[in-house]
């Protein structure tokens, strides 16, 4: 989990590992750890950014203007990704990162962000599901505008301040 830890967030620690679910072969496998990283945000004037993390970016396959040849996605596969963020003591969100709902044939995304009702914690879940083996040259670039309509939704970021919390509702996909 320790090298999970740091391909989502750069000089993370790990600790407290837990197998929640493994041995289902028709059920995703389950993890979960407590992970310490100490420039997870970045200072900007008063405020704190975060960018949330997440384990898939449409931009590695969806990096060409056009293809001639289909796009070969490999076996379909679920992504799905829950994290809780611990926020640090002082701070409070001035803006939630935004929440969002891309559905086509061969590619589904899905991301809710939750603010605890305490302020102290927000709550990401997200779910990506590729669904086909390939997309054909004549399908690229509608699949190129969703990844990118993705991307938007996973760059938003979490900003962090001092004082009230802001936004006191759930941000929802739609």
């Amino acid at each position: 989990l320790q090298r999970v830890a740091v391909a989502l967030l750069p000089g993370a620690a790990s600790r407290a590992h837990q197998v929640v679910e493994a041995k289902s072969l028709t059920a995703p496998a389950v993890l979960k750890a407590e992970v310490t990283a100490p420039a997870f945000a970045r200072k900007e004037a008063q405020t704190l950014r975060v960018r949330l993390p997440t384990d898939w970016n449409p931009r590695h396959s969806y990096n060409l203007a056009s293809r001639r040849h289909p796009l070969v996605l490999g076996s379909p596969t679920l992504h799905a990704l829950r994290v809780e963020l611990a926020l640090p003591e002082g701070t409070t969100v001035s803006k939630l990162p935004r929440a969002g709902a891309i559905d086509a044939p061969c590619l589904s995304y899905q991301r809710a962000v939750k603010l605890s009702a305490d302020g102290k914690s927000v709550e990401i879940q997200q779910e990506v599901k590729v669904k086909c083996e390939r997309i054909s040259a004549a399908e690229y670039q509608q699949y190129r505008n969703h990844a990118e309509a993705i991307a938007a939704i996973l760059e938003d970021e979490l900003v962090l301040g001092a004082g009230k919390s802001a936004p006191k509702a759930t941000a929802r996909a739609k």
